[in-house]
């Protein structure tokens, strides 16, 4: 994958897009992410700036974001921040918006089983990250329901 960094926003971000055509790649990409937020964004924040890493998936935009935050979480005050675009949860919502999807119950089932892979990936490649034991990663949809917690 190729990172973007967009250093003019405030905080920084990182951003590409995610290969998640398969299994396989959805894992290459979510390990990818982990190996970036641990070289680009944590040197960006002292220790005492964060105690968790906040993983908010974005469904309806295909995205995830990763950022370094606080408990209790009450607002957003990181340095940088990684933005990882998923195109196969692109591609139902561009389905959708195209009047493929008439189905409201199916579209949602659809979504929730993209969105489970991808959860899936990200938590399987940060029990393997170095990460893992240094941080605690919270899982959020929609930045308001929590899916998991890695440790």
């Amino acid at each position: 994958m190729q990172w973007l960094q967009r250093s003019s926003a405030d905080p920084t971000v990182f951003e590409a897009e995610a290969a998640d055509a398969s299994p396989e790649q959805r894992e290459t990409s979510a390990a990818e992410l982990w190996t970036v937020l641990e070289s680009k964004i944590l040197p960006l924040h002292t220790r005492e700036d964060w105690d968790v890493l906040r993983l908010e998936v974005w469904s309806d935009s295909a995205r995830t974001i990763v950022f370094p935050a606080k408990l209790p979480f009450l607002e957003r005050t990181e340095n940088a921040l990684l933005d990882l675009h998923w195109p196969a949860l692109q591609e139902l919502w561009d389905r959708r918006d195209q009047g493929g999807a008439r189905d409201d119950d199916a579209f949602d089932a659809q979504v929730g089983d993209v969105v489970n892979a991808m959860v899936a990936a990200l938590s399987a490649t940060f029990a393997r990250s170095s990460l893992r034991g240094i941080a605690r990663v919270d899982c959020y949809l929609f930045g308001e329901e929590l899916l998991c917690s890695l440790e």
